[in-house]
């Protein structure tokens, strides 16, 4: 009788494992697609923006600064500095954040044009900004790239506990290489207490 009884609540909680596994499995699956569509909208829009910017300001800017060095007090055509004038315009569109790039203004399109060496010294201004961006933007890929790695080693611990397979650094850590998860000293394993206790949606879709 006893004997039926222990192995009825042996049963009851495997199955509860096993729900719980599923249920963080699927949670992972969801993360891990919410992160690559952030990795992708963040390449597709940013990026492809700032590539623009960063080839028509070296191309303005070159000319510029040739002329420079030829007539540095001349000042610059009329359709240069309005062509100067829509690189810095949609320069500080994109860098919203960037407070030295926000203190730059447009010329105003009368009276003296600004001379070549002014002109220089605004370009180089924005090109400068544009360069921070583009570091920015990559420690943001790198970050999410990075989270979208962990997650995965998240999801294959969690695949192999579904099949019953052992969950130490040989099998785990086979494909992903991850130690925060990872628990023990003479051999490591998965730590299933810590991803149970955690918010893994706040863990990962959190910004940081």
């Amino acid at each position: 009788m006893n004997t039926s009884r222990n192995k009825s609540t042996y049963n009851s909680q495997n199955n509860q494992l096993h729900d719980a596994i599923v249920a963080k499995l699927e949670e992972i699956e969801n993360i891990i697609l919410i992160l690559k569509d952030k990795l992708k909208e963040y390449r597709k829009d940013k990026i492809k923006e700032l590539k623009l910017l960063q080839s028509v300001s070296l191309g303005l800017y070159d000319e510029i600064d040739k002329l420079s060095k030829k007539a540095p007090a001349e000042p610059v055509t009329d359709l240069v500095l309005e062509q100067m004038n829509d690189v810095i315009r949609e320069t500080k569109l994109l860098l919203v954040d960037d407070i030295y790039i926000q203190r730059i203004k447009e010329f105003i399109p009368a009276g003296d044009n600004p001379q070549h060496r002014d002109a220089v010294v605004v370009l180089r201004q924005i090109r400068q900004g544009l360069d921070r961006l583009n570091t920015q933007l990559d420690d943001i890929g790198n970050n999410i790239k990075l989270k979208i790695s962990e997650a995965g080693l998240i999801q294959y611990a969690l695949e192999c506990a579904m099949e019953g397979d052992d969950l130490n650094e040989y099998t785990v850590m086979k494909f992903h290489n991850n130690d925060n998860w990872m628990i023990g000293r003479s051999q490591k394993e998965f730590n299933l207490d810590k991803l149970d206790k955690m918010d893994i949606k706040e863990y990962f879709l959190t910004e940081n």
